[in-house]
């Protein structure tokens, strides 16, 4: 589009003709770009621009994790009727998720990314995934992949899901039909979410995103080191999906030989091969929502409970805890009694525990016994990733001083 035509064509405020002369320069620069841009401030617009091939002002475009907003709005309008409780168990509306261990996980956490649903296992195909009623029971079922509360992350492909469930327990209607009648049609929004076949041929597709290498090098700016303990942790708690854990016989790193004197059994001085170890990690994480914290005393309780038996001691967890502070996992404040979790420190100590039941277990016991036998002919993306996260766990083992055998032929 020329510089003359877009002039025509556009909107723009006193003041924000740099915006224009941007977007400008932008389909100037390949003929092959296309867009819309719009911008609103103190409530009016100040810029309305469009421009390329086929591009008009009405076209319709996906705002990928926008609809989240939207969808939020629903969320609101249920509170506010007093219908949806933010601080009500989530099983209150839908009963079928209070299974697994999320029996008392709030609206509130649900709806904050901090449930521990990230994704399913076994995982889903592409059409599974679309499919609401799969999705919700899947959801329902799902142990969560960490102590809700405890940590957050982004629950990117399932956030949507349990805002489109509670809606429909509490409305009888999708969350889709909900934004369309009770809030897009009485304020003649243009926006959609699960768009009606007869707008289809206003839907512009999103070409992929081409970063520079100055914006490739920006973004990379500030992520942890990969050979760091939150580097490791953050990638291998990534790639968990890939791990298939359904054939991990008990006990498998109990068993194993002691590893190499280079490694000393440990990741980063944790040894997670000691059952006590373990359970204090659990037990710290498990007592990290605490807003006072918690004391050595209800700590060791904590360790009991999830040991099964009463011979760990407040002594014994004086010492854990001294160590887990000198690995910087909880802290204890100036002089009170009370030791606390980080966000941090909670998602490491998230992350260290499944790595040793999801992720380095499954992979031990596929050397072991491989259940695979030959490669697939046709490699998946989860395929691809199943094999990097294979290669590059026995390059840990190795780092670490673990033997891996090979499985007897």
């Amino acid at each position: 589009m020329t510089a003359k035509a877009l002039d025509d064509a556009v909107l723009t405020a006193p003041g924000f003709e740099p915006v224009r002369e941007e977007f400008g320069r932008l389909l100037a620069a390949d003929e092959t770009f296309a867009g819309q841009f719009c911008a609103y401030a103190g409530g009016r617009v100040v810029a309305d621009l469009w421009g390329g091939e086929g591009v008009g002002p009405d076209d319709l475009q996906g705002v990928f994790s926008s609809t989240k907003g939207a969808a939020a709005v629903c969320v609101a309008l249920l509170v506010q009727r007093g219908v949806l409780d933010l601080d009500a168990p989530v099983a209150r509306y839908w009963p079928e998720f209070g299974q697994a261990g999320k029996e008392a996980v709030t609206v509130r956490l649900a709806l904050s990314h901090q449930a521990g649903l990230v994704g399913v296992e076994p995982q889903l195909t592409l059409e599974e995934s679309m499919r609401h009623e799969t999705m919700a029971a899947r959801l329902a079922a799902q142990v969560p992949h960490w102590h809700p509360g405890a940590a957050h992350g982004y629950h990117a492909l399932t956030i949507g899901t349990i805002i489109d469930e509670l809606t429909r327990r509490i409305t009888g209607m999708p969350v889709a039909r909900m934004f369309r009648e009770e809030v897009a049609q009485p304020r003649g929004v243009d926006f959609h979410i699960a768009t009606p076949d007869d707008l289809e041929p206003r839907v512009k597709r999103i070409l992929p995103l081409r970063p520079t290498p100055e914006q490739q090098a920006e973004g990379q700016a500030g992520l942890p080191a990969p050979d760091s303990l939150f580097g490791l942790a953050s990638r291998f708690v990534t790639a968990l999906d890939c791990a298939d854990i359904g054939f991990l016989p008990d006990g498998l790193l109990d068993e194993l030989p002691l590893p190499a004197q280079s490694g000393t059994g440990t990741i980063a001085g944790v040894d997670l091969n000691k059952p006590r170890i373990r359970a204090a990690l659990s037990a710290a994480l498990a007592l990290a929502p605490a807003p006072g914290g918690f004391t050595v005393a209800e700590h060791a309780a904590r360790v009991r409970a999830i040991a099964g038996h009463d011979g760990y001691t407040t002594r014994q967890a004086a010492y854990d805890l001294r160590k887990l502070r000198g690995k910087h996992l909880i802290s204890k404040p100036g002089r009170t009694r009370r030791y606390h979790v980080p966000p941090d420190g909670a998602r490491t100590i998230a992350a260290l525990l499944t790595l040793r039941d999801h992720v380095i277990a499954p992979i031990l016991a596929g050397v072991r016994s491989p259940r695979m036998g030959r490669k697939p002919k046709i490699w998946t993306p989860v395929d691809r990733d199943y094999e990097i996260l294979r290669i590059d766990m026995q390059t840990l083992f190795r780092h670490v001083g673990i033997e891996t055998r090979p499985a007897a032929a």
